[in-house]
């Protein structure tokens, strides 16, 4: 919370201190209120439990740019409140502030920083398809990069990202490293695009250490003004070093406390390692009144259990303007995960959601929104591997204040 406040002091400072430049300054206080059904709050198999959640996201997002230098940033507060289960009550919190500048005519330099706070129900089974047990999670992000272009066709560029990651609860903390570099070539014909992507990430925590070695081929190609393409696709080379404390038994200790027993621990180490694909593709089309993205994508991940996995994931996204203010949206996401140690069953499951989402704009600052989330997973590790779902179903209302300086 300390760091937090510091930011959003240096963050006022900076606005400040910039209103007095000449150049496009916007701020954008907004609300969002949200009234959601939750028929598996805690998302089991087993003592499921339903009930209604309350949720009011203020939020604050300030731009600034000039013909040399862009910066933006937001911050929200979620209260999220529950009709019954007060302890499951919490505020998720989101800061991000970061910049971009062009150096010269070659050189572009851009920097990003960002706190999270929210619980790991929501965000890990977003991010990986994984359920994991509800508790708080931290995490605090730092981004860098560098681009030099070096003709009108061709740039090379390098990424560096640092990010740590906390718990509440029994989940294991890490830290997770990537420095990445970027060849792009556009080619003469201007539709196709080519990318050499290698990388390296490392991830760091009290069970096990992973390094990462990584390359992406890439191709961008626009068939048609409306019809595009993305593919890449690499291979990479991952060490993993697993750590374990083994209880090899106990001994008499009369300065201890009674049983008088103290454990005999031995700390073990085992190392792995193995080649494996990348894949990132998808294909995007886009219409007067709709739009399609069709995605899918294969990559090592981590899980807040501590172990690397692998994960499979493949996306549908639909939306049409059925009117210049109603227009309705389809996502679905199917996920598979498996651990990437091959002796190791920690993680073998499946997950599904779709979700159709109607918007409504009132005005042109103010929205609302009608929801359901359905989801579906099934852990191949069970006795019982059938599956438990979850239904969510919501009316949301967003409200923009938006002031240009």
């Amino acid at each position: 919370m300390v760091r937090l406040k510091i930011a959003f002091i240096f963050l006022l400072i900076i606005c400040c201190t910039l209103k007095s430049f000449a150049a496009d300054m916007t701020i954008v206080p907004s609300i969002y209120l949200k009234n959601e059904y939750d028929d598996n709050v805690g998302f089991r198999s087993h003592s499921i439990e339903d009930d209604f959640l309350i949720s009011i996201m203020p939020s604050l997002t300030y731009d600034y740019a000039t013909e040399r230098i862009g910066l933006h940033s937001k911050g929200s507060i979620d209260f999220q409140r529950y009709a019954s289960k007060t302890y499951d009550e919490t505020e998720n919190i989101n800061f991000e502030f970061g910049g971009k500048a062009l150096l010269n005519e070659r050189f572009r330099f851009n920097a990003d920083l960002s706190y999270l706070k929210d619980t790991t129900l929501e965000s890990e089974l977003q991010e990986t398809g994984i359920i994991t047990t509800r508790q708080n999670r931290k995490r605090y992000t730092g981004t860098g990069g560098l681009t030099y272009n070096i003709n009108e066709d061709s740039s090379l560029g390098m990424d560096f990202k640092h990010q740590e990651t906390y718990y509440d609860g029994k989940s294991v903390d890490y830290k997770h490293d990537t420095v990445t570099l970027n060849y792009i070539k556009q080619l003469p014909d201007l539709k196709n695009v080519i990318t050499v992507k290698p990388y390296y990430e490392k991830y760091c925590s009290d069970v096990n250490d992973i390094d990462n070695y990584g390359v992406y081929l890439g191709w961008n190609h626009m068939f048609t003004r409306t019809l595009s393409m993305s593919a890449f696709l690499g291979g990479r080379y991952t060490e993993s070093l697993y750590k374990y404390d083994i209880h090899m038994g106990d001994v008499r200790d009369f300065r201890l406390p009674y049983p008088y027993l103290r454990p005999i621990i031995i700390k073990v180490e085992e190392s792995d390692h193995n080649i494996n694909g990348l894949a990132d593709i998808s294909v995007e089309k886009t219409g007067e009144i709709y739009s399609i993205l069709l995605g899918f994508n294969y990559d090592l991940g981590y899980s807040a259990n501590g172990y690397p996995i692998t994960t499979t994931k493949g996306y549908f996204e639909y939306t049409m303007r059925l009117s210049e203010r109603l227009n309705v949206q389809l996502k679905t996401e199917v996920y598979s995960n498996k651990s990437d140690d091959p002796n190791s069953k920690e993680e073998d499951s499946r997950h599904l959601n779709i979700m159709p989402v109607l918007n409504y704009r009132l005005t042109e600052n103010y929205n609302l929104q009608l929801g359901n989330s359905y989801a579906l997973h099934k852990d191949m590790n069970a006795s019982n591997n059938s599956g438990y779902d979850r239904n969510r179903i919501w009316i949301g209302l967003t409200f923009n204040f938006p002031d240009k300086l």
